[in-house]
């Protein structure tokens, strides 16, 4: 595997992997509507339609020399009008495109160039939520070890 020396080429990938997976599970957020956090525009999205945003962090290389890097994964909803009870359901689409625990996540994510290390998923034990402080925008986390083969 060749080590990828630009961090937004190894982030690109994944976000937009994890984006084609959240597209495919996501019924209430229109695809135009689920972005990237490193490929972010406004133009033509849905805005009263609940938006996605996902973003990928390349935090450190996890086998020094490998190609093998550790990387966070954040995934936004925001719900907007969506009732809680369907903003709930969303974020269940969302958990189980991410494997929720029970899949094999690594093998979804890999993909052509993209690679994922089997067993390095781990999952944020909480989703970010704080209704009390009137904020509807909830946060999926995961961390992953990500790679990127040369072709």
């Amino acid at each position: 595997m060749s080590i990828v020396t630009t961090p937004a080429v190894l982030e690109s990938f994944a976000e937009n992997r994890i984006k084609t997976l959240i597209e495919a599970q996501v019924s209430q957020v229109p695809d135009v509507n689920i972005l990237t956090g490193h490929t972010i525009e406004d133009e033509g999205i849905d805005q009263e339609a609940p938006v996605v945003v996902i973003t990928v962090i390349r935090d450190e290389e996890d086998i020094p020399g490998t190609g093998w890097w550790s990387c966070s994964v954040d995934v936004e909803l925001d719900p907007r009008d969506l009732d809680d009870e369907n903003t709930d359901s969303t974020m269940l689409e969302i958990e189980t495109a991410l494997g929720d625990g029970a899949g094999d996540i690594e093998t979804q994510i890999t993909n052509g160039r993209l690679l994922c290390m089997t067993g390095s998923v781990f999952y944020d034990g909480e989703l970010e939520y704080n209704p009390t402080a009137n904020e509807r925008i909830r946060t999926f986390r995961f961390s992953a070890s990500l790679g990127l083969t040369a072709s």
